[in-house]
């Protein structure tokens, strides 16, 4: 799973790792960071560490259900290299389920230069 989660750090299209609900046209994205260990204390946990600078529509849930399907022998190695080359989302292993996964940080840069979460001043009543 380490070998395969490190062919998707560094600027990639990951068009093929997105759901069908996200619209946006631009689909590159950079990883800067995938770490993964098992809980010391318990086995069958997994530490995931994800850092970026930004991500689309369960690009991360993608990525863990397709790391754990090439643990557990269920896809072939190499599964992440041949999707960021298609660009297709039938490439890759299943979505990991929501349950579990949650997000523990965000850092921003410049705190306050960009309104976050962005809003559409232009339909505001004054």
């Amino acid at each position: 799973m380490k070998a395969e989660a490190s062919e998707l750090v560094g600027r990639h299209d990951f068009a093929a790792f997105r759901s069908v609900g996200d619209k946006r046209i631009d689909t590159w994205r950079c990883l800067t960071r995938i770490s993964l260990d098992e809980d010391p204390s318990d086995n069958r946990v997994i530490w995931w560490t994800f850092e970026g600078q930004s991500f689309l529509m369960h690009m991360i849930r993608i990525i863990v259900g397709t790391l754990v399907d090439v643990g557990r022998g269920k896809t072939a190695p190499g599964v992440c290299a041949r999707a960021l080359t298609s660009c297709r989302r039938r490439d890759l292993g299943v979505t990991a389920p929501a349950i579990g996964l949650y997000l523990q940080r965000v850092e921003l840069k410049e705190e306050g230069a960009d309104r976050w979460p962005r809003v559409d001043d232009s339909s505001s009543v004054t």
